[in-house]
């Protein structure tokens, strides 16, 4: 009936060994616990080992995009409080789409004459001008039929931060979809991937000598270009000297990606942006400089993409330094010159 032998009293586990093995596999689970899971899903890494492996940042961008879903499921239920009846519970009016205007919090949105120019046929056209104080926010919200379209353009005077969202009629409460966080979880999976690309490789092969013109054109054209679309202002004065640099392309092109990125989001656009040329004991190198925005971010960046270019240029045996005084914020990148 068995296949094996009964063990014996004396080939069972004593109490003392059973006790043994109780407290080393609580030691191995609370070691797992610290080192893995709290860095790789709350960001907090009392040990620096999640860091080395890369999982702190994988935990800050899960921490950030938690907030940032709990910070618009509050706006959306001060919202609904604020209008009363609920976007999903009003009834969809027979005539075209119109353009309502709700208040968010607080403040009233004064609304302009229609524009001149006639809509067409079964249509409407609506222009409004709003004015905010610091801190301040309004809503313009439209009830559409399914599958109906609307084209907007919007224009501001100084910096603001905007959100897209729509809920359809029956959305359970909490519902939220922004058209805007899919472009920022992808910048943050971005980050996270480059920099697990970055920190792979325990020594990176850098390209023979190249001039810094040849080096930095395209990228630095490529930056400058996407910050004037964006309404930024770039002042260059990169001088006439071409010296000889040994760096690789590809880091090259992702640290001024990333510098991009972030000027975008943190920088005043009402100030000019500072690219310059320096030279110094034998290194040579980009300073950038600008003025961070007066009121900074409601979430606070988990700075991947720092730490990438810092990581980078460490590989290239070049300098990275950054520093802020006040409101200005500057960037200098330095590489050995052959």
């Amino acid at each position: 009936m068995y296949n094996t032998d009964l063990p014996t009293r004396a080939e069972l586990p004593s109490a003392i060994k059973l006790m043994q093995s109780t407290i080393l596999a609580a030691i191995v689970a609370l070691t797992l616990l610290i080192t893995i899971v709290m860095p790789s899903e709350y960001g907090i890494d009392p040990t620096g080992v999640g860091r080395l492996l890369g999982l702190k940042q994988m935990g800050e961008i899960k921490t950030q995009l938690a907030e940032e879903a709990d910070a618009d499921n509050q706006a959306s239920a001060i919202q609904q409080a604020q209008l009363g009846t609920p976007v999903n519970e009003r009834p969809i009016p027979n005539n075209p789409p119109a353009i309502t205007q709700s208040s968010y919090p607080e403040r009233s949105v004064p609304a302009t004459t229609p524009a001149p120019v006639e809509p067409a046929a079964g249509s409407q056209r609506h222009q409004m001008l709003i004015t905010l104080e610091p801190n301040e926010a309004a809503e313009v919200k439209l009830e559409m039929r399914k599958d109906a379209r609307v084209t907007y353009q919007w224009t501001s005077s100084g910096p603001v931060n905007v959100d897209a969202h729509g809920d359809p009629l029956s959305a359970p409460k909490g519902f939220y979809h922004g058209y805007g966080k899919a472009r920022q979880i992808k910048q943050l999976s971005d980050n996270l991937f480059e920099y697990a690309l970055v920190t792979r490789d325990t020594v990176a092969v850098l390209d023979p000598p190249a001039h810094f013109s040849a080096v930095f054109e395209e990228p630095l054209t490529e930056m400058v270009e996407t910050l004037q679309q964006r309404g930024f202002a770039c002042a260059l004065e990169l001088g006439s000297e071409d010296v000889l640099l040994t760096v690789r392309a590809q880091y090259i092109r992702r640290i001024l990606d990333n510098i991009g990125s972030n000027l975008i989001k943190y920088a005043d656009p009402a100030r000019p942006i500072e690219v310059r040329f320096l030279r110094q004991e034998g290194r040579a190198g980009l300073v950038l400089r600008n003025h961070v925005l007066p009121a900074p971010p409601a979430v606070e960046s988990t700075k991947v993409g720092l730490t990438s270019i810092e990581t980078m240029m460490d590989k290239m045996h070049a300098d990275c330094k950054i520093e802020q005084e006040n409101e200005q914020f500057t960037m200098t990148l330095l590489f050995p010159v052959e």
